[in-house]
């Protein structure tokens, strides 16, 4: 395997006495993690130390995104001694500038109010925008910025939010618009690790304003949308794919998730078919995003279906129903819009 390329994004270290089954699949882990979020990245590298009786030793994890896939290799074993080929290797790593790490930022410029943004450092991306860390007008917070084609997004987010705000509904965060494809939170917000009977109980009630007042269904309910503030309080963020009940708009092409999306949606999806979405779409979906959340397993497995396979995610399902009856029992009370029956997921 050759030295890292201009395509590097960064380093993980760990060093143990020996590197154990469990360390690769962590480090594999972490590697796909990184390459996720990195904007246009095609290899991450992790370096691996671990000793070999007196000689401390390093290899490279190397992390590349294949044809829908990730393929990972490990080079040989290196020594970090004064003259060993490790050492040479971690210096051409750490060497490597900002720029040969591709770590530049667009500039977006001054917002339509004139207020200058900063970006500080990339947090994720996702299939339509890119997260940083940032400055509006001096104010930290989280810009989203859409890639393009989807700038339209923006516009649509914001409107909903405001929407879904008008009308109380619970556990959002407060957005500003901040130009054509831009838009700025307050809140700085962190994935939630271990899912509580609240968290379940406010994901429910918030989507239930949501469909009962504004008339809204969120269309995305999946982990990376479900977060918490620095208090522990739930949000349940991305609502650009969001569509307005009764409203004049046509079917939505764009399915927006579909890992844990309703059977409804996946049918539809597989036949190509047009479907006006469902106040049931959502709370099908926290049916599963909960059982993902508290199965690991359950939930690496559907991260390795091909986007856009609607027919693998399906069948992924209906075998988790046959493994879980619970689950099966939850998504027929997210069918009949049960709201408090599935906010009792984990009592």
């Amino acid at each position: 395997m050759q030295i890292p390329s201009k395509y590097d994004v960064g380093l993980a270290f760990e060093q143990k006495k020996g590197f154990t089954k469990s360390d690769h699949i962590d480090a594999i882990d972490y590697g796909e993690r990184l390459l996720r979020i990195q904007r246009g990245r095609e290899v991450v590298y992790t370096a691996l130390f671990h000793c070999c009786v007196d000689d401390k030793i390093i290899r490279w994890m190397k992390v590349s995104l294949g044809e829908g896939h990730y393929v990972t290799k490990v080079s040989r074993p290196a020594s970090l001694g004064p003259s060993g080929e490790g050492q040479q290797q971690l210096l051409t790593m750490l060497s490597k500038t900002t720029v040969e790490l591709g770590r530049i930022f667009p500039n977006l410029g001054n917002s339509d109010a004139g207020d200058t943004i900063k970006i500080s450092f990339i947090v994720g991306e996702g299939a339509t925008s890119i997260v940083y860390m940032g400055l509006l007008g001096g104010r930290p917070g989280i810009l989203k910025v859409m890639k393009d084609g989807f700038e339209i997004l923006a516009d649509h987010e914001a409107f909903i939010l405001n929407l879904l705000h008008a009308n109380d509904t619970p556990c959002l965060s407060n957005v500003t618009y901040v130009k054509e494809g831009v838009l700025f939170f307050d809140e700085v917000l962190r994935p939630i690790r271990h899912l509580t009977a609240t968290h379940v109980k406010d994901m429910v009630s918030c989507l239930k304003y949501s469909h009962s007042k504004a008339m809204v269904v969120h269309r995305d309910v999946r982990p990376d949308n479900i977060m918490e503030d620095t208090d522990g309080t739930l949000r349940i963020i991305d609502w650009g794919f969001a569509y307005v009940l009764n409203s004049d708009a046509a079917p939505p092409k764009l399915q927006g998730t579909f890992r844990y999306a309703s059977d409804s949606v996946l049918e539809a999806a597989i036949l190509q078919k047009a479907r006006y979405p469902e106040p049931q779409d959502d709370l099908e979906s926290v049916v599963r995003v909960v059982a993902a959340m508290g199965n690991m397993n359950v939930r690496h497995e559907l991260a390795r279906i091909e986007d856009g396979d609607f027919c693998s995610a399906k069948a992924a399902w209906a075998r988790y129903q046959q493994q879980m009856p619970r689950l099966a029992e939850l998504s027929a009370f997210a069918a009949d819009l049960s709201y408090e029956k599935v906010a009792q997921i984990l009592l």
